[in-house]
């Protein structure tokens, strides 16, 4: 913990504004008297610190407190999130991609984290046969010629299923039974082949525990949604 506090004492400190540090995300913990505010920094420094960075104006008078943000990034770290469930052929995707970033703030250039969901398992023979990665390289291509241009450095697919693990795990049922296994269930016992391959090891990195959990839901997502085919919302 660094530099452990309670908002309360700041409130009943005699100052009119406190600017905090240390802590890169942007927060405002008290809007007036006294302003209590936490700036961030002024450039997202990876993929993480997503959003507008920058730094707070503050005019303090006799009588009153302005408080406001003003954007200093170079370089924007963004996530979106876009459903193709209605894109029955795969070229659509470049179509609804295209149009979505074009609706986003373009202020400065952008790295976007870029997730793919869809209820339909063709997302996953598209992710499989590399087509996404394509229609990726095409939209990048054709945003980097801008000012302020875009590039998609990371893509990850998400199979949807219409019913929600909230829902199945405490159903008295197999597919309740099967989500609370995946729930305690960690994955390094299966990756021992893999990682323990004499040609394999020596290429791998080892996994973060949030690169497996990625695949365990991912895994979890596909077995759910071949034992749903053709049960109805």
């Amino acid at each position: 913990v660094y530099a452990p506090f309670e908002r309360k004492e700041l409130l009943e400190s005699d100052f009119d504004y406190w600017a905090l540090g240390h802590i890169h995300k942007r927060q405002v913990l008290h809007q007036e008297d006294p302003i209590i505010v936490y700036p961030g920094n002024i450039q997202g420094r990876n993929r993480k610190e997503t959003g507008e960075k920058g730094c707070y104006y503050v005019r303090l008078s006799k009588t009153a407190s302005e408080l406001s943000f003003t954007p200093l990034q170079s370089i924007l770290f963004a996530e979106v999130t876009l459903d193709v469930t209605n894109c029955s052929e795969v070229h659509q995707v470049e179509k609804v991609l295209s149009e979505r970033l074009e609706k986003l703030s373009a202020s400065c250039p952008q790295l976007i984290d870029l997730t793919l969901t869809s209820r339909d398992q063709k997302i996953n023979q598209w992710e499989s046969e590399q087509l996404l990665s394509e229609i990726v390289a095409i939209v990048n291509e054709a945003n980097m010629d801008k000012q302020n241009w875009q590039y998609i450095y990371k893509t990850e697919t998400v199979l949807v299923n219409h019913i929600s693990d909230e829902i199945l795990i405490d159903g008295d049922h197999f597919l309740g039974e099967l989500v609370r296994q995946f729930e305690t269930t960690e994955i390094d016992s299966f990756l021992t082949d893999l990682y323990e391959h004499r040609q394999g090891r020596k290429m791998l990195s080892p996994m973060t525990q949030g690169e497996k959990e990625k695949v365990k839901e991912k895994a979890k997502q596909l077995l759910i949604h071949e034992l749903l085919k053709g049960v109805q919302e």
